[in-house]
């Protein structure tokens, strides 16, 4: 039935980050109901507020609402609907109260001279590129691995990139000038291949999301944080919601209003500020 359901939004052309994410959480849900010798076509409310209990035990309040959204959507669709009628879950802060996770200046600023140093590396001169990109665009990692380099035009000094967005099915276009672009340019200056993708494999072939992950894996961090990153940065320099929304290719100005909100860093700084003046 998961299948079936899986097909089901598909038809409605949900996005294919929906569709990887809620088949993933419900084959896990799928192993839990087995093991309690139920049928994901017999749920129950009892059976599906045990698992959520579980899930709290072991995943943030975000993870656990997002799992159990895969499964709420499976129930409606099996008509089994009285089994997620009454859960109980964590309530997650409004996403404008959420405090968006990125690297400090001197952090990037390590990885990047981490990965320029690792001379055993032969995709070295790729992976600065990539990290520069992924940072100074704050493209996710979907539209970064779907980008061609005829996507990318130069005009008086400045590098605009078409992004397709992937996750609500627009377009926008972010910028970057000769600085940002200098070691994404040298990456592809020393290509010889005739691939259209704008980042590839050691096989010369599209780069895939599984590769970038375990890229960025060794330096301890994850894609989003380079994009949280980029939004941050940006609020925290003046540049207006409107414009990081844009660039950002948020549908939800709320989205972005997160990336204001000042860090517990920031609030013991202003504290000290004030009384140690």
């Amino acid at each position: 039935m998961i299948e079936q359901f899986i097909q089901h939004l598909e038809k409605k052309e949900a996005s294919s980050n929906t569709i990887k994410n809620y088949k993933r959480d419900l084959q896990l849900f799928d192993k839990y109901v087995a093991d309690k010798g139920y049928s994901m076509s017999n749920l129950n409310e009892v059976l599906v507020q045990q698992y959520v209990n579980e899930l709290n035990k072991k995943y943030a309040a975000t993870t656990t609402n997002r799992m159990f959204a895969a499964i709420s959507s499976y129930c409606h669709f099996t008509k089994q609907s009285e089994a997620v009628y009454d859960i109980s879950k964590i309530k997650t802060k409004h996403i404008s109260k959420q405090e968006a996770k990125g690297l400090e200046e001197a952090e990037w600023q390590s990885i990047r001279l981490s990965i320029a140093n690792n001379k055993s590396n032969p995709n070295r001169e790729r992976d600065l590129a990539l990290f520069d990109f992924l940072l100074f665009s704050g493209v996710r990692i979907s539209e970064l691995v779907a980008l061609n380099k005829d996507n990318i035009t130069f005009k008086k000094g400045v590098y605009t990139i078409h992004i397709t967005d992937s996750k609500n099915k627009s377009e926008r276009y972010v910028y970057m000038d000769s600085k940002q672009y200098k070691y994404i340019k040298r990456y592809l200056d020393q290509r010889t291949d005739d691939c259209e993708a704008l980042f590839i494999s050691s096989r010369n072939k599209r780069i895939s999301i599984r590769t970038v992950q375990h890229m960025l894996n060794k330096y301890e961090i994850h894609p989003h944080e380079l994009r949280h990153t980029f939004c941050s940065t940006l609020t925290r320099n003046n540049v207006d919601l409107v414009t990081v929304a844009s660039l950002a290719g948020h549908t939800d100005i709320n989205t972005t209003r997160r990336y204001s909100n000042p860090t517990a860093k920031e609030m013991a700084e202003a504290v000290s500020r004030v009384f140690n003046s």
